[in-house]
């Protein structure tokens, strides 16, 4: 019985299991056009009742993509698939233990107690999983493992089966997309050559439709000219089932006809079995043009590169000669066939310009071909078929192909004649340049010569540079000195070479051949032999053996003015060859310049000489004028002291207006000379221009008072200081005052004024005189100018004191200009100062000197050779209260300085035996005499004077005539110093 019944529920599960798989070995029929979601739907549920479960999850991954369907069924729960994502995290980490865990026993999410849970994977995707769980004890059994897998693999066939037709249809709709898309036209044919496929690009380039276009409609587009060759080509490979390239004309939907290439390519099965042709067609009717092009272009080019004068040639990225045009072949001495296809570097251009081996690897055109770098070499040699070497110049192109280096051309030129022509000039411009370089170097001498003032400057100047300049071991330089042309030797020049022979200065005669050159003032150029050869040679004579010996002869006469023979420059011992015609040039031109500044030299020295005798003469009349003015000045001073009687008085005013005018005209006279020699020197102070307008006034007032002249002051009312030297501003104002005063007649009128003009001060010296003419106004202030004199009077004068006003005028930064309208219609000086930029400055005012007299009589020595002057002097001294003596030359006042013992000496300068520098640094010497006070007395005024006056021992300088004011200034000042020392 138990037997019985085992047996039985045995053979019963064995018919359910049967069934079930009969069930579910059905469903990829039954299910074949469902959607995924729906199948795995269905599958849950037919699970869920089958195999008596709890629980089924399935997921299925969706193709080509990352996301997956999803489908969840429980026994308890109908509506289980709300609470999918819920249950998604738990039964995640259950797909993850169960990968390697057959059974997971787990809580069941849905209902009471555990689940038995197992996974089953299925199909090509490892995605694909089906979970199920049960609360069956002995969950899966081997039947429920093969029914899961049994259903899972049915499952698997549909989604294979889905994903297959998916992917076919996507397939064809890329190729369809690929063909409509592609440029080209792409076709498909059936085994027979029925056109089976066309794609858009064929319908929209031939206006066909899929009617008038498929099965061998196509050829109707063809061209009537090409349609029954293209036919036969095709059905021919068609026939023997081999690929094809057919180019025909076809219509374009305009009814134009384009050129295109038809490809066609058998297609097989697995099997081998023919099915057909694919092909495409592709338009190059622009291509064809192109060719076309190239074609015309290549035979243009190839007609320029024979045609070109230079030379071209190709190489291929092996080196070899590819082409060569005829002028390149001809260059180089051979056909073109020759050189084509062969290493042309091993053939010309295999040797370096200077000898010696190339390698390939220094080649710039190797380089070109290897790296594609380009090159141009200017300087370089091919090697012609004869041997010979070609200079030629070139540039290498490199050939790039897809970026990379494919040959390389070569353009070459033979520049023979073009480095003959380049030496040429390079010996010209090096011929040029020493030319220009020697023409430098004779305008440097010539500025160095034309600043020199002495003759022995110029000569040395002319033989150092002649001889550097023309490359020779001797030069010398001489001058004429007298009419037989004998030389005076001014300037010798010797290289190394002749060092020794420097102290040679044996002086021409101006007999022999050098007499010949001054004597003709032509230039000589000869040779030894020549000059040897010469009748007026006669060697040194009894000079030989110290006169350095002469190899080759240049001389070329120095001439002044007129002609003139001024000497001449020598050249001897050329250091390389003989003297040319140029270097005879050179000299010429070096002796020119030389002679204008040896003559501009003489005519300096004489002007120099000139300009110090007319110094000389001034001076020295300045001086005789004084010594005879002295003693009608003092005896002048004598009657002023004496009792006077009116006679006495009238004669004694003459005689002092006549001496004042005489020692005026000598002042003038000396500060001319001084100012034109640049010896003045101002004393500048603060002055107020009132003050030196009162000092002008007191100067010239006896002028104007003996002409009767009517005379009006206009002063500033401010005070104006003026940075300048009171004495010399004095001169100008009391000049312009006495010009006025003589050129105006008696009774006439004179104005002096002085104002303020922004940064100026203005005097005016205004007069109703004689007037100017215009065109002497230019002129009067120019010295010794006389445009002042009139047809029926003159004044006299020597013509220098407006010059002297001008000048002084000028060395205090201000101007003075002259005005007139004319002859008798007066005129009007007009004087421009600069005044300080502020009026903040201390005045100065020097204070007038006490007592004019001596308070102490003292003892005084007079010593002077002018008897008169000396007797004249004493007689006013002693006038004073003072104890005089006077003595007439040098050695007698060193006796009486011993005997007499004097306070104070007046010493004249120019005395006999002694003069008196002499004495007074006698005097100075002898211990015996303390505190004798030296007063020089002389007519030698200027400040060198002064200078060695004081350096002889003098302590006081007075220049003769000695006017009484200053005598008398200078005892006070001796009185005081003579106190202070007691």
């Amino acid at each position: 019985m138990d037997v019985a019944e085992n047996d039985n529920d045995a053979l019963r599960r064995l018919r359910r299991t049967m069934r079930d798989l009969v069930a579910l070995s059905t469903l990829s029929e039954a299910w074949a056009g469902l959607e995924p979601e729906d199948i795995a739907k269905r599958l849950a549920k037919v699970l869920l009742s089958t195999l008596d479960l709890d629980l089924v999850y399935i997921r299925l991954a969706q193709p080509n993509s990352s996301g997956f369907t999803e489908a969840i069924c429980d026994k308890h729960r109908p509506d289980a698939d709300p609470c999918i994502y819920e249950v998604r995290d738990w039964l995640t980490s259950l797909l993850t233990d169960a990968a390697s865990i057959p059974v997971a026993i787990v809580p069941d999410p849905f209902g009471t107690g555990t689940l038995r849970m197992t996974l089953t994977r299925f199909g090509l995707e490892e995605r694909d999983v089906l979970v199920t769980g049960s609360q069956r004890a002995g969950f899966p059994t081997e039947d429920d493992r093969l029914l899961l897998e049994l259903a899972a693999n049915q499952v698997a066939v549909i989604a294979q089966q889905q994903r297959a037709e998916q992917a076919l249809q996507q397939s064809e709709e890329r190729f369809r997309g690929f063909a409509n898309a592609a440029p080209a036209m792409l076709w498909a044919t059936e085994p027979d050559g029925f056109c089976s496929f066309l794609s858009q690009g064929w319908y929209e380039f031939t206006g066909q439709d899929e009617d008038e276009g498929l099965g061998f409609g196509w050829l109707n587009a063809v061209h009537p000219e090409d349609r029954e060759e293209a036919s036969k080509n095709f059905l021919f490979a068609n026939e023997r089932k081999e690929e094809f390239f057919i180019e025909y004309r076809l219509q374009r939907a305009d009814g134009v006809y384009r050129w295109i290439i038809d490809a066609g390519r058998p297609r097989f099965s697995l099997e081998g079995q023919f099915l057909g042709y694919a092909g495409n067609l592709l338009d190059i009717t622009d291509r064809k043009q192109v060719e076309k092009d190239l074609q015309e272009s290549r035979e243009y080019l190839r007609a320029i590169f024979e045609s070109v004068g230079d030379g071209l040639y190709v190489m291929g990225p092996d080196f070899r000669c590819t082409y060569l045009n005829p002028a390149g072949a001809a260059i180089l001495g051979y056909q073109a066939r020759e050189l084509v296809g062969r290493h042309l570097h091993d053939i010309i251009h295999h040797t370096h310009p200077g000898g010696g081996h190339r390698a390939v690897s220094e080649s710039p055109v190797a380089l070109a071909v290897r790296e594609g770098v380009p090159a141009r070499v200017d300087d370089d040699v091919f090697w012609r078929k004869d041997g010979r070497p070609v200079p030629v110049t070139y540039s290498v192109s490199p050939i790039m192909v897809d970026g990379r280096p494919a040959g390389a051309v070569v353009a070459y030129r033979d520049v023979t004649e073009q480095k003959q022509s380049e030496e040429k000039m390079a010996a010209l411009l090096g011929t040029e340049k020493c030319r220009a370089a020697l023409l430098a170097r004779v305008a440097n001498a010539s500025k160095s010569m034309n600043v020199e003032w002495s003759v022995d400057s110029i000569a040395r100047i002319l033989t150092e540079e002649a001889r550097s300049m023309l490359g020779a071991h001797q030069a010398v330089t001489s001058v004429t000195i007298s009419a037989n042309w004998a030389q005076a030797i001014r300037a010798v020049s010797l290289s190394d070479k002749y060092a020794h022979y420097h102290a040679y200065s044996e002086k021409p005669d101006g007999s022999g051949i050098y007499m010949e050159v001054c004597r003709t003032n032509r230039p000589m150029r000869m040779t030894q032999q020549e000059m040897e050869a010469h009748p007026a040679w006669k060697g040194f004579g009894k000079h030989a053996k110290d006169h350095p010996p002469m190899r080759g002869w240049l001389a070329v006469p120095l001439i002044g003015h007129g002609g003139k023979n001024l000497g001449l420059v020598q050249l001897t011992d050329k250091t390389q060859g003989e003297f040319t015609e140029e270097d005879e040039a050179i000299l010429v031109q070096l002796a020119a310049i030389a002679s204008a500044g040896i003559e501009n030299a003489y005519l300096y020295e004489q002007v120099r000489e000139q300009d110090r005798r007319k110094d000389e003469f001034l001076a020295t009349l300045a001086h005789e004028l004084r010594n005879p003015l002295a003693p009608v000045r003092n005896g002048l001073a004598v009657l002023k002291l004496a009792p006077s009687m009116e006679a006495t008085v009238r004669t004694r005013e003459i005689m002092e207006r006549q001496v004042e005018h005489m020692v005026h005209l000598i002042d003038d006279l000396l500060d001319v000379s001084r100012i034109t020699s640049g010896k003045v020197q101002l004393k500048k102070e603060w002055v107020d221009i009132r003050t030196v307008l009162d000092a002008a006034l007191e100067l010239s007032r006896p002028l104007i008072k003996e002409n009767q002249h009517r005379l009006f002051i206009s002063n500033p009312k401010e005070s104006l200081l003026l940075d300048a030297d009171p004495t010399r501003m004095t001169q100008v104002v009391s000049n312009l005052l006495n010009n006025a005063a003589k050129y105006t007649s008696k009774g006439g009128q004179i104005e002096l004024s002085a104002e303020r003009d922004g940064s100026e001060v203005i005097i005016r010296v205004r007069d109703n005189g004689v007037g100017l003419t215009s065109e002497a106004l230019p002129e009067v202030f120019e010295l010794f100018s006389q445009v002042g004199k009139t047809l029926d009077r003159s004044q006299g004068g020597l013509g220098i004191g407006l010059a002297l006003v001008k000048r002084l005028v000028e060395m205090h930064n201000g101007s003075i200009t002259a005005e007139s309208q004319g002859l008798g219609q007066g005129s009007t000086f007009v004087v421009h100062l600069p005044l300080p930029p502020t009026q903040i400055i201390k005045r100065q005012v020097a204070g007038a000197g006490d007592s004019c007299t001596l308070s102490i009589p003292r003892r005084i020595l007079v010593v002077d050779d002018n008897v008169d002057g000396a007797e004249t002097l004493a007689m006013l001294l002693m006038m004073s209260g003072h104890t005089v003596e006077t003595i007439h030359t040098g050695p007698d006042a060193l006796k009486a300085a011993q005997t007499f013992q004097p306070d104070v000496m007046f010493l004249d300068i120019g005395l006999p035996g002694l003069s008196g520098y002499e004495v007074a640094q006698q005097l100075r010497s002898d211990s015996n005499i303390n505190g004798l006070i030296l007063v020089a007395l002389t007519g030698w005024g200027s400040e060198d004077d002064r200078r060695r006056a004081r350096t002889a021992g003098f302590d006081y300088h007075l220049t003769k005539p000695v006017e009484i004011e200053k005598l008398q200034r200078l005892l006070s000042e001796i009185d005081q110093e003579l106190t202070t020392k007691s």
